[in-house]
């Protein structure tokens, strides 16, 4: 199961036609790096460096965690503009960003040269 997958069982039918629209108010306009550096700030870079090393396994986070990270007053704004409860909000982001994330730095480096950016 893929963590788009992921997402649609978590939030039913309706997710199916909001993916889109989930994924980047989740993420804002600066996208999944965003999410990685907030992370990063908030003293969680060991468990977002295991997400983009395909060599050792994924540190799970907790919602806590990421609603610490990501502020809860954002969480709150993201949660009520999808009509979802912020637990729920939050649980399925802990569950899905550590694939999220691995799938990102899969793709980054499996990307030609040319296409990557220094």
């Amino acid at each position: 199961m893929n963590w788009t997958d992921a997402i649609k069982g978590a939030f039913g039918g309706s997710m199916a036609q909001a993916e889109g629209e989930l994924i980047s108010r989740v993420l804002g306009g600066d996208g999944l790096q965003s999410i990685l550096a907030k992370l990063h700030g908030a003293g969680l870079s060991d468990a977002v460096q295991s997400w983009a090393n395909s060599q050792q396994p994924n540190i799970p986070i907790t919602a806590e965690q990421l609603r610490a990270a990501l502020g809860n007053e954002h969480v709150r704004q993201i949660a009520t503009s999808l009509g979802l409860p912020v637990d729920k909000l939050l649980a399925v982001l802990a569950q899905v960003l550590p694939d999220a994330a691995e799938h990102a730095a899969t793709a980054r480096d499996q990307s030609p040269p040319q296409a990557q950016q220094e």
